[in-house]
């Protein structure tokens, strides 16, 4: 009789996280939980050697260059990774897409809180009439350019990232600063 294969632990964790990053990203607003703190659930879920990220911290683009993918400029990456006071700067560079491949936005993961701070009303795909959450960490400004920045389908995603709680949203969610 033939053993069932087994999944070795980096596999189950990647899928972990993974499925958390799809669940949020599905019920944008709804907090999950990753397998691990900080950045590491979302490289081991989704940078690959296919991939471009940006990052300006020295630890973690050593980090993210260990998966094989390239290090670019921030107007150039499919992955940006940023501390919340770092947006203002980065967001005007952010990759959006086109009309013809809206899918080159790039994705935007966040070191902020989450259940704490700001209160913003969400509305959108995956969302049952709104949703009222709490980010922290962010300059108003932020939501003001992301608004006039996305026209979807163009436009990027955002994972908040706070510890190993994970907040997505997505570019289709609208974001109303209260």
């Amino acid at each position: 009789m033939m053993a069932a294969p087994q999944r070795n632990p980096e596999e189950a964790f990647a899928n972990e996280a993974f499925d958390a990053m799809l669940s949020a990203t599905a019920r944008p607003g709804q907090i999950e939980t990753l397998p691990a703190g900080e950045f590491g659930p979302v490289i081991a879920a989704l940078i690959d050697r296919e991939c471009t990220f940006f990052a300006s911290d020295e630890v973690l683009i050593q980090q993210l260059g260990e998966t094989g993918a390239r290090f670019t400029p921030v107007g150039e990456a499919d992955f940006v990774f940023c501390d919340v006071d770092e947006v203002p700067a980065i967001l005007p560079k952010v990759k959006i897409g086109s009309d013809l491949y809206p899918d080159d936005g790039a994705t935007l993961i966040v070191a902020a809180g989450v259940a704490q701070g700001d209160k913003l009303r969400l509305s959108g795909p995956g969302i049952k009439g709104h949703d009222d959450v709490m980010v922290a960490g962010f300059d108003r400004a932020v939501w003001d350019h992301r608004a006039r920045q996305i026209r979807y389908p163009t436009g990027f995603d955002m994972l908040i990232v706070d510890g190993a709680q994970l907040m997505a949203l997505p570019r289709s969610t609208t974001v109303e600063v209260l």
